[in-house]
């Protein structure tokens, strides 16, 4: 990735700063070094190099939690699938669709829109189940998961920038996946008309399975702009019920800084407030309890 002029005046300095600074200590110094500076600097890798533990604000509290084993289940261990990629800012999610990965080590790799990488590889591990917690880069336009650091980058997923607190919507609600060859395509239509008369801005689906008709009442929704859905790409052996978890944990990392109330519901469940009121004015109250 070429550099423009004020940006290569800027890593030479900072080269030169870096080389001086070892001059104080050793004076053995070669010129090796200071041209494999100016090389990782102008080849895009501008950076300095950065931990999980100096970006993850609350890192210790996740570490605590996983020698606890919080969380963790005996699942077997299916091939690395990514789902999502979500910047915050100073970190980033990547949620994945493998199951089995709890605690293991790997690493984040950030590429371009070419498809190329621009910053050295993180190490970090898969905890919770499903989640894997990485450094943000804002000019990342795609990041992929690999389980070692040199490995090739095979699987990529765009990145969607929720730095900033820009609700769009008020309340949204994320569905539990749909699974199954069976017709849900009355229960869709009647769980999406009855929350839209309660207030309900959004409705995020994921689905394993889906029979054709059902899907194509569910492409309606989603022309029309009410619904986004989430299709799993893996197609492992694991109980259809498992798939829940990866559902809920993408929905709720998709909608930080996206939705300021988020409900969770099965296709065969309905929130019903008591008295005259909807359920997007009963959760409008919670301002009371100061949240932001």
């Amino acid at each position: 990735m070429a550099l423009e002029k004020s940006e290569q005046k800027g890593v030479v300095i900072l080269c030169m700063t870096t080389m001086m600074l070892l001059f104080s200590y050793k004076k053995d110094v070669e010129n090796s070094e200071f041209m494999e500076c100016l090389n990782q600097m102008s080849s895009g890798h501008s950076h300095v190099r950065r931990t999980i533990e100096q970006c993850v604000p609350h890192h210790e509290l996740l570490e605590e939690q996983m020698k606890r084993q919080t969380g963790k289940a005996a699942l077997n261990r299916t091939a690395m699938s990514l789902l999502a990629a979500y910047n915050y800012g100073r970190y980033a999610i990547v949620t994945v669709e493998a199951q089995g990965w709890y605690g293991r080590e790997v690493y984040c790799r950030y590429l371009d829109a070419n498809l190329r990488e621009t910053e050295p590889a993180i190490r970090t591990v898969v905890f919770p189940e499903f989640i894997v917690y990485c450094c943000g880069l804002e000019r990342a336009a795609h990041m992929s998961i690999t389980q070692t650091v040199d490995e090739a980058v095979v699987l990529t997923a765009p990145v969607m920038q929720n730095q900033e607190r820009h609700y769009k919507y008020d309340v949204s609600l994320c569905l539990a996946p749909i699974y199954g060859k069976n017709s849900v395509w009355l229960l869709l239509a009647e769980m999406i008309e009855y929350y839209k008369l309660q207030g309900i801005e959004h409705f995020f689906l994921y689905v394993k399975d889906m029979e054709a008709y059902s899907k194509r009442l569910l492409d309606d929704y989603v022309n029309s702009g009410d619904a986004e859905v989430v299709y799993f790409k893996s197609h492992d052996n694991r109980n259809d019920k498992l798939w829940q978890l990866v559902g809920v944990e993408d929905c709720l990392y998709k909608n930080r800084n996206f939705s300021r109330f988020l409900l969770f519901g099965d296709l065969d469940e309905r929130l019903t407030p008591v008295g005259n009121i909807t359920v997007a004015e009963f959760i409008s109250f919670a301002h009371l309890f100061t949240f932001t």
